[in-house]
């Protein structure tokens, strides 16, 4: 047997594991050095930074000190006792009174402008039709005058004289930082002025003249000038662009000279590496005149430090990199031996040798024996990634349906614009093809509405958060309401509907809403993907406890291979391509369905139509077993309503107008707390969410406590409604929900009920406050403490219901059955009795009722405690 031939050091892996190695590892330190010399450059910069914004800020906070020196003193110009007088003596006329009224005038501006080191100029000027000076002081090489009469001129030909003249009393008025004019041409030398002027009336309103500050700017651009350090140029623009403070004179006020100078004009272009631009917008003075102020700095040489630094990371790290490959060599040498060694045992073995392998060995070679161990181990990995990728699809489907859930709350808000706002038009008035215009759009956005439905329904079926509110419900009127709303459609394309309905009993225990999905969505299909014929519709009993719903039609009917998928979401069967909606009504109505411990079928045959058949386990009840809402009036209720959007505010102050309300509008948070320190109202609806970080939860709770709204009942208008929101709404002291789109009807019973001033006695709040021996003050706080107890009973009984908590739901029977009891509450405590889990239907709908009743009787005692009666 031959001995392997070794492997020449050139062409050995290790030797180029090595060069490789040496290679990245000096690539590395070149890298970290270059990396640390960026970064020791980049603080040289940000200190150059953080300097020049300084001087920025330095700088402005000096002109809006200038800013407001000048507005003072044009107060005290405009409101001293000396104008005063001459308004007054103006107002009077003739010729007595006004000369020495304009004395006093003159005697008041002298001591003024000598005492103002930056006024140049103080002037009175006439109403007259040209603007003549009255009164006129300057200041020239350092000496105050007052300027002979002769001398005086007409300014009624000024931009400012004829802006002054148009303001109302009280105006103070700033113009643009030019140079200064006189008798036609410019000053010399030439002097930066800012004038500030204000208008003069006298006590009749009638317009007297105006004052005018000049101010000699000069002195503080050199004091701005001298803020930007050596290497650094401050430049100072008006809102248009024009330069007005440069190092350079000859840049400035070219706007004046006939030129024009911008800003773009003066700056270099930043670069990063030779120059650094700091450039900040502003604004002064009540008529917001707009600023740009510039720095620029070079960074044409580093400072000596920073280049000491970088010789010093330079040795360093070469010196590192020297050492890191000598001891690289050294291990390489090593290591090649020991490989050369287990590569020839190897050899030697694959050629027939008995030598074991050494797999007990800790190393090149025990590993390989041990690879089989880390094959597995990578295999169990790898189960465990395909386990975690299967949670996290799961995830990102929950975020999906969290997704559809935030999206029907953006749209239901415009929806409760259209609908609402479409609703309020008299059609009455319009010729056929506007009334189809607008009944074409009514549909549209009932059509959108039953979408933006369907997806959320779909979202909160996913997550397993659609509970079912069973109540006694006639389901002759609300099958009869179905098909009238659909009726419409038909008529348009020639079909006919065919009610069949069998004997029923008054009223059926089951959820509404949901049972009216399942109808609306199997006659809305049928009627949509029929083009001849007609839709029946049959509702009976299958049996005592059952409910048969049957709607066939005679349209194209469904493949057997696709009757399956069409139960699917977003799925439809190939033969109704044409029709619309998103492929939901169906999946959402078996998974209804099944919530309800119901089952769906379908017969269908190409050609000849589809039956679908809907069976639904319901018990008959007495449709009076609810307490009943009785109509209040409510006209004159003083309400508040909240929204920040527009068409919402305008929606419901037509409603308001048609019920009578005395409604204010606010559209933030702050302004609803300044209308309810101004008012007190009889009803406040908040919407939740009132953009920009605007909370209708957290001004809820700020008006409970500020005290005068306390006891007045809070409904929340919100487009987003889930079992987390309802929570938060009573934790806040909200009384009820309503969900947008907003539904007319139900809003003003909802206003009716919560206002409701009649007391039935079937609440003992009496015997409540006798038990505790308390009245006035202490009664009111007693009753809120129970009122805060039972909305965090009711949040609690909630939740219990929603994770299935049969142990939270019997702790918080148990603790609000004794409260109930003291309030002789029977039914109620018949209702929280009969609230087990699994719910029977309509038993959680009977609590939340009790519990409402009870929040607003006890409000009702609050307010006739405190005092405060109801408008309505």
């Amino acid at each position: 047997m031959s001995t392997p031939l070794r492997t020449p050091w050139y062409a050995s892996i290790v030797t180029r594991i090595t060069l490789v190695f040496a290679a990245l590892l000096v690539g590395t330190v070149v890298l970290i050095a270059w990396i640390s010399w960026q970064a020791s450059r980049a603080e040289v910069i940000s200190q150059a930074r953080r300097a020049m914004d300084h001087t920025l800020d330095v700088a402005i906070d000096r002109l809006r000190g200038e800013e407001r020196t000048l507005r003072e003193n044009t107060e005290l110009l405009a409101t001293n006792a000396a104008i005063t007088h001459w308004c007054e003596a103006i107002g009077r006329g003739g010729p007595t009174g006004i000369p020495q009224a304009t004395e006093e005038v003159a005697a008041f501006f002298g001591p003024l402008i000598r005492s103002r080191s930056d006024l140049a100029q103080v002037r009175l000027l006439g109403a007259d039709p040209v603007g003549s000076e009255v009164v006129r002081f300057d200041r020239s090489n350092g000496r105050v005058f007052r300027v002979a009469d002769s001398l005086l001129q007409s300014k009624a030909d000024r931009g400012y004289y004829g802006a002054t003249m148009k303001e109302p009393a009280g105006t103070r008025l700033f113009f643009p930082i030019d140079l200064n004019r006189e008798h036609g041409g410019l000053e010399r030398p030439f002097v930066p002025t800012w004038r500030v002027s204000a208008p003069l009336f006298t006590p009749h309103g009638d317009r007297a003249g105006m004052v005018i500050i000049n101010a000699d700017m000069r002195a503080l651009f050199a004091e701005l000038l001298a803020l930007a350090d050596s290497g650094s140029v401050l430049v100072l623009a008006r809102g248009d662009g024009e330069v007005i403070l440069h190092p350079d004179t000859s840049q400035c006020f070219r706007f004046d000279l006939g030129g024009s100078r911008r800003m773009e004009n003066v700056l270099p272009k930043e670069d990063g590496a030779e120059v650094l631009i700091g450039r900040r917008e502003f604004e002064l003075g009540p008529s917001k005149a707009r600023f740009e102020m510039a720095i620029t700095r070079s960074l044409s040489g580093l400072p000596g430090s920073l280049r000491h630094r970088r010789n010093e990371l330079v040795l360093l790290f070469a010196g590192i990199a020297l050492g890191a490959i000598a001891l690289t060599a050294m291990f390489a040498l090593r290591f090649r031996e020991r490989l050369n060694r287990l590569t020839g045992l190897m050899e030697r073995y694959a050629v027939g040798s008995n030598e074991e392998l050494p797999t007990a060995r800790n190393d090149e070679f025990g590993r390989m024996a041990r690879g089989l161990r880390t094959m597995q181990e990578r295999i169990d990995a790898r189960v465990r990634e395909l386990e975690q990728a299967r949670v996290a699809a799961e995830t990102s489907d929950r975020q999906r349906r969290e997704l559809l859930a935030n999206m029907s709350h953006e749209v239901r808000t415009p929806l409760n614009a259209i609908i609402g706002m479409g609703g309020e038009i008299d059609t009455a008035h319009l010729g056929p093809a506007d009334r189809e215009h607008m009944a074409i759009i009514q549909r549209s956005a009932e059509r959108l509405r039953g979408l933006v439905d369907d997806l959320l329904m779909h979202a909160r079926i996913g997550e397993g958060k659609l509970a079912l509110h069973p109540v006694p419900v006639d389901v002759r009127t609300l099958v009869n309401d179905v098909t009238q709303a659909h009726l419409p459609s038909a008529r348009t394309k020639g079909l006919r509907i065919h009610t069949i309905l069998h004997d029923l009993p008054p009223a059926l225990l089951l959820d509404p809403l949901r049972l009216h999905q399942i109808v609306d969505n199997l006659l809305g299909n049928a009627v949509r993907f029929t083009e001849v014929g007609q839709v029946t519709l049959e509702v009976g009993m299958d049996g005592p406890g059952t409910l048969r719903i049957q709607v066939a039609d005679t349209g194209p009917g469904i493949p057997a291979n696709e009757r399956e998928r069409v139960f699917e979401r977003f799925e439809r069967a190939s033969s109704s391509e044409q029709g619309h909606g998103a492929g939901l009504g169906l999946a959402i109505t078996r998974r209804v369905t099944d919530l309800m411990g119901g089952r769906i079928s379908m017969d269908s045959e190409v050609g000849r139509g589809t039956r679908f058949t809907v069976l639904l386990p319901t018990a008959a009840t007495d449709p009076g077993s609810t307490v009943q809402v009785t109509a209040v009036e409510t006209r004159g209720l003083r309400v508040l309503h909240v929204e920040d959007v527009a068409t919402n505010r305008l929606l419901m102050r037509q409603w308001a107008a048609r019920w009578n309300w005395a409604l204010t509008e606010a559209e933030s948070s702050g302004s609803a707390r300044s209308a309810c320190t101004a008012g007190t109202f009889d009803l406040l609806l908040l919407d939740l969410e009132l953009g920009s970080g605007d909370s209708g939860i957290e001004l809820a709770r700020q008006l409970r406590r500020e005290g005068r709204h306390r006891y007045t009942p809070i409904l929340a208008l919100t487009a987003h409604a889930s079992d987390d929101t309802d929570a938060e709404i009573l934790l806040a002291g909200m009384n009820a929900r309503i969900t947008k789109p907003l539904d007319r009807d139900a809003l003003a019973a909802a206003a009716a009920w919560w206002t409701d001033e009649r007391d039935d006695g079937t609440i003992g709040i009496a015997t409540l406050l006798d038990q505790y021996g308390v009245s006035g003050t202490r009664a009111i706080d007693l009753i809120q403490q129970f009122r805060d107890e039972f909305a965090k009973h009711r949040v609690s009984i909630g939740q219990a219901i929603t994770a299935g908590d049969a142990d939270l739901l019997s702790r918080t029977r148990h603790q609000v059955r004794p409260h109930w009891q003291l309030l002789g509450l029977e039914k109620g405590l018949a209702a929280l009795d009969a609230l087990v889990i699994p719910v029977t239907p309509g038993t959680e709908a009977a609590v939340v009722h009790w519990f409402a009743a009870c929040d607003r009787a006890m409000m009702r005692e609050q307010r006739r405690s405190a005092g405060i009666t109801i408008a309505g």
